[in-house]
């Protein structure tokens, strides 16, 4: 697992978890996604298969069926890559799911936000919205909202104690 980042106006110790989970970290200038991935296996850090989600993207549960991943392709949030050649655009979205909907699926999106959480409000912010967890909690949430809120919560403690 690797992550890179290519906001420029993002603060590092954002990142800081990186570190403490010892998952190599890169701040990249470009927003290409062949480019990040041929960035980190040219210094050895990852090799093929390489599945890239977008950065609103979360796994809530264990994968069910990995037939999906026999071939490189791209759909909405999510990429596959089994070599270094620009993928397949499958044109659907049948890996990565809204999670305020009801499928229950194994990657889901919280581009629209997660109980009262509001993605677009935190865009380019020098603080992070992981320690206000409860802030966001909601009664009328879609289990895959409440899983997402127990990975929220669970990740609170490890990203506030790597941040010192």
């Amino acid at each position: 697992m690797a992550v890179a980042c290519n906001r420029f106006l993002m603060k590092y110790q954002l990142f800081d978890w990186t570190k403490r989970c010892d998952v190599p970290f890169a701040l990249r200038k470009t927003d290409t996604i062949l480019s990040h991935a041929k960035y980190f296996i040219e210094k050895n850090i990852i090799s093929f298969p390489i599945l890239i989600l977008s950065p609103d993207v979360v796994a809530v549960r264990e994968l069910s069926d990995a037939s999906v991943f026999n071939k490189s392709f791209s759909v909405s949030k999510a990429t596959f890559l089994t070599e270094m050649t620009e993928p397949v655009d499958r044109h659907d979205n049948s890996l990565v799911f809204d999670v305020k909907g009801k499928d229950f699926e194994t990657f889901m999106t919280y581009e629209n936000g997660w109980g009262k959480f509001v993605t677009n409000s935190w865009i380019n912010k020098e603080i992070h919205p992981i320690a206000s967890f409860w802030e966001y909690d909601g009664v009328n949430m879609s289990p895959n909202e409440r899983r997402l809120a127990e990975l929220w919560k669970d990740f609170t403690p490890l990203f506030l104690a790597a941040r010192g």
